[in-house]
């Protein structure tokens, strides 16, 4: 997350960005209901903006849209366009950050202090249903944007709690490294993985991620995939990289793996198509990222990948088979380091 302040506008961006699932394995189902996972997911550069106006409250004038939704947040797509679709009430999960963490605060703090009433400007760059995190991201952007602004300040730990509280995928969204990640998946700890090169692919259709879990009990002969293999082979392919070798996307392409693909295969037998239509390129890699419905493929330059992806943008926009109009193909570099300003 990056954040910047207008100070002549009063006006706080912050970018929150996506993430892909380099591996995903589902190891069963525990008696609270959700599924014992072991993930590892690396920040990419594809990112929302969200604008938090520190003028607007709701005892001064709003923008008409705000006042016609009842709501201090306003949704836009990645044109500008204003986007009805989209709750704003508390099935989202900014506006469900916003006010859990004013509550949170308002039991920790010993003083009295000041809420900071704000209007919120959220642009998707990030699709939904995706697999890419984009409303955990900006979840957590969120409660870290509000902390940063707050004179009294929610400690790492009570911060990461809150997260929690919010869904499994959020703490990730605070960590600017690669996480591995435990239980729930909000057991997290960071782990060393190259910087490569990713082209995207969203269709124009969503899973859901409940759907594709209840499908894990269906697969047969199921073999666990290590994830401490997958492990040293990305630090491998990290150290290459450092070493200027130029073969280190194609070892951490060997060693990308999801299980919940073949879950989504299941239900949703189109799944092989998408991977196919990425491995005719020929890149180092292939995989489908959380529970999709995106694929993304890794490529070993960024002139590679914007090659590929112009290809693809004009094959799908000529296509009338259902299951290769596409919502979008996007360019990404998957980042390895704390300084996410780096991010191209």
């Amino acid at each position: 997350m990056t954040i910047q302040l207008d100070l002549a506008r009063m006006v706080v961006r912050a970018r929150s960005y996506a993430k892909l699932n380099l591996f995903f394995e589902v190891l069963h189902r525990r008696a609270d209901g959700y599924h014992e996972v072991q993930s590892a997911t690396a920040p990419i550069s594809l990112h929302d903006y969200i604008f938090f106006d520190l003028k607007a409250s709701f005892h001064t004038p709003v923008p008409v849209p705000f006042v016609e939704t009842g709501s201090n947040i306003l949704i836009f797509n990645g044109h500008g366009a204003f986007v009805s679709d989209i709750p704003v009430d508390q099935r989202n999960l900014v506006v469900r950050a916003y006010d859990a963490f004013y509550t949170r605060l308002a039991s920790y703090a010993c003083e009295r202090f000041e809420q900071c009433v704000c209007a919120i400007r959220l642009y998707k760059g990030i699709p939904s249903q995706a697999g890419l995190g984009g409303g955990s991201s900006d979840a957590a952007t969120t409660l870290r944007t509000l902390n940063a602004l707050s004179p009294v300040k929610l400690p790492k730990d009570e911060l990461y709690n809150l997260a929690a509280s919010l869904g499994s995928d959020v703490p990730l969204f605070l960590a600017t490294t690669p996480t591995i990640g435990y239980g729930r998946g909000e057991i997290l700890q960071p782990f060393e993985a190259p910087s490569v090169w990713t082209v995207i692919v969203k269709p124009n259709y969503g899973f859901s991620t409940p759907a594709i879990f209840q499908e894990f009990k269906n697969l047969v002969d199921v073999q666990r995939v290590s994830l401490d293999d997958f492990r040293d082979r990305a630090a491998h392919a990290y150290q290459m990289q450092r070493r200027g070798q130029n073969d280190y996307a194609q070892e951490l392409g060997h060693a990308l793996f999801n299980r919940l693909e073949e879950c989504a295969l299941l239900r949703y037998p189109s799944v092989r198509r998408q991977r196919r239509l990425l491995e005719f390129f020929r890149p180092c890699g292939v995989a489908m990222t959380g529970s999709g419905s995106c694929f993304y493929a890794i490529f070993p330059t960024r002139e590679r990948a914007c090659q590929v992806a112009r290809r693809l943008r004009r094959t799908l926009f000529q296509t009338r088979d259902h299951d290769f109009i596409h919502e979008g193909v996007f360019v990404a570099q998957s980042f390895s380091s704390t300084d996410l300003d780096k991010i191209v």
